[in-house]
């Protein structure tokens, strides 16, 4: 999916694990984007303000849609490795 527009909730007091708070747009579909955890929202990603396919290029380091100061201390998240093997097709 060739991201074109993405729409985040404005930083609010909380936000809840298992809730929306932005929304990701292509050209064929809008995707929620569900919190994986509690907290704060603290910050947007002004370069996807300017440039929303800036997430295409790689979804780690520099392109984060928003920053979330926890709540407490999240729980069923995987780790990194964990998260690849999940995307591993057998």
């Amino acid at each position: 999916m060739r991201l074109f527009r993405k729409t985040c909730a404005t930083p609010k007091p909380t936000v809840t694990a298992g809730s929306s708070s932005a929304t990701l747009e292509s050209t064929k579909a809008a995707s929620e984007v569900e919190n994986p955890v509690s907290g704060a929202i603290v910050a947007h990603n002004p370069a996807l303000e300017r440039d929303p396919e800036f997430v295409n290029k790689a979804p780690c380091g520099s392109r984060w849609l928003y920053r979330v100061a926890l709540s407490g201390e999240p729980k069923g998240l995987l780790s990194a490795d964990e998260y690849l093997r999940f995307l591993a097709v057998p």
